[in-house]
């Protein structure tokens, strides 16, 4: 069985052209009048940008401490044998200035976006979205730190789940 097509007729399409052309031609409207001019010269005020505030300067901070030490676990994990990264590329994690660039860009990203958030009024949406990149991240440094020498032939992955 196939299934229904609907195959619009010429009749039904120009009657329905018809009907959403006809009140505008039949019945023309007046052009809208001037609108009033500002009595001052520029319309574009500028608003002094808002500061990041206290609370965002912390989060920052623990999201750099968090990534510098994400780094360094890194480094330290894949030290040990039978490790490699699971996400990253071997070229961002086996290179530790490329590594720390790469977290640097991530901090400078967040602060950015912070910025612009907090510069709209999203004061509370900055707080959460740097928050919950430090939660993303906090966890996966740490638990690098604790990553024994592997006394298997299986590789241990970077980032695996807490069982």
């Amino acid at each position: 069985m196939t299934p229904f097509r609907f195959y619009p007729r010429p009749a039904l399409l120009a009657l329905f052209f018809a009907s959403t052309l006809l009140p505008s031609i039949a019945f023309p409207q007046d052009p809208l009048p001037d609108a009033p001019l500002p009595a001052f010269r520029s319309a574009v005020v500028i608003m002094p940008p808002k500061r990041i505030d206290k609370t965002e300067w912390a989060l920052l901070s623990a999201d750099a401490a968090i990534r510098t030490l994400d780094v360094y676990s890194t480094h330290y994990a894949l030290s040990q044998a039978n490790t490699r990264e699971l996400l990253l590329p071997n070229a961002i994690a086996h290179h530790v200035p490329a590594m720390a660039a790469y977290s640097a860009g991530t901090v400078a990203l967040d602060w950015w976006v912070a910025r612009r958030l907090e510069a709209r009024g999203h004061r509370t949406m900055a707080h959460v979205l740097t928050a919950v990149d430090l939660a993303n991240d906090a966890p996966w440094a740490i638990h690098n730190l604790f990553l024994s020498p592997a006394q298997d032939a299986q590789p241990t992955f970077l980032l695996k789940s807490f069982h």
